[in-house]
Order: C-alpha cells, then structure tokens, then sequence
C-alpha cells in the first residue's frame, strides 16, 4: 500500500486512507476507510479463490462455495463495532476474540504469559489512527520508519487528491504536519494496566 500510495496519490484513484481532514472553513471531518479491505481481506480472497479453490478470474462462484468457507479476523472487543458480515460470497466472517470477549490488554496478557511475546498494536505505519505520541516514538526510536511516515505526510499536502478534494488530508489526529508536533501534542499514548504497570499498546 505504501508504494502504491506513493506512485498514485495525486495522479489516479487509490484506496481510501481515513485520513483527518480540514476544510477551509475550520470544518472537521474524516476520510472513509477502505484500506482494510482493498489491502487485507480482497488479498485474502483473491489466494482462496485462485490458489485454494482453483477459480479462473471473475469466474462465478459455484454453490458449494457460497459462504462455505470462514475467515477468522482478530478485531479485540473493543472494536466490535468493526465486527459485521461479510460482503463477499465465499466467506463467513467469524471473530474469535470479539466471541471470547477478549480485550486488548487480555490479549497482551496471554502472548506475554503463555509465549513470553510482548505484542503492541500491527498497523500500517502510516495509519490516521496513530496518536501523536507513536510518531514521537518512531522519530525517536525508528528514524526509518519515521521517515516513510513523514514522506505520506507531506505527500498529501503537496499533492491534490483524485478526486479534487476541498479539504486538507492529515495523518495527525491534531490536523497538524508531523513535522509540526510539539511534545504537547503527543501526551496521547494509549496504555493499560498490566501487572500494576502502565504499558503502550502501540498506538
């Protein structure tokens, strides 16, 4: 997705990144999200399909198919809400920790316990979702990283999107450039309590 996003934003239809946005009124709003699917699930379906099952391209699928087969997605049971059917005809969405009830901190507790895993949050880095504080942690910890974060980021200030777009695209939830944060910005850690200790949950 990030190579695609750097080659084609400004230039051609990409998949819908939610970023925060800024019309020129003060309004504030955000971008729909379609990265999820277009990047994660169609990649899923597509090596079912083909590789698994053997279908030809936009060949119909057969009736023994048809929601026969289910995929298993790790949304916690906070993000439940994110938690719906699916809208393709091979597939039974099913969603194990959400059924278990477990929460993130649960999760977090089980990797540590049971595989001496310590596991934060898997999102793109690039992800709107972020809180300022995971760019103040990259820029400190991963330059790297920081900098393919950086480079989106002044992408979609320099570069109009396709379609036109009347408001201003951001990463940062404070409608600012990463470049611009200040330490006041990123107190915004999202952390939980393990153990009597305070631990970042990676965004």
């Amino acid at each position: 997705m990030y190579g695609d996003f750097l080659r084609n934003f400004g230039r051609s239809h990409i998949a819908s990144i939610p970023f925060w946005t800024l019309g020129e009124d003060g309004k504030k709003g955000k971008m729909p999200r379609q990265c999820t699917y277009d990047y994660k699930i169609k990649v899923i379906e597509r090596f079912v399909r083909r590789d698994l099952l053997g279908y030809k391209p936009h060949q119909r699928t057969l009736a023994p198919d048809i929601h026969a087969h289910r995929m298993h997605m790790g949304i916690m049971w906070e993000e439940r809400r994110r938690a719906k059917p699916s809208k393709l005809t091979l597939f039974e969405n099913r969603y194990p920790l959400v059924e278990m009830g477990w929460t993130r901190p649960m999760c977090y507790a089980y990797n540590w316990e049971a595989w001496g895993l310590e596991t934060r949050a898997s999102c793109c880095l690039f992800c709107p979702f972020h809180t300022n504080y995971f760019y103040q942690h990259i820029r400190e910890w991963e330059p790297a990283c920081y900098a393919c974060a950086l480079q989106v980021d002044e992408l979609v200030e320099t570069h109009e999107a396709r379609p036109p777009l009347k408001s201003k695209l951001f990463l940062s939830r404070s409608r600012k450039r990463l470049r611009d944060l200040t330490p006041e910005d990123c107190g915004d850690a999202q952390t939980f309590l393990y153990r009597e200790n305070l631990v970042w949950s990676g965004f």
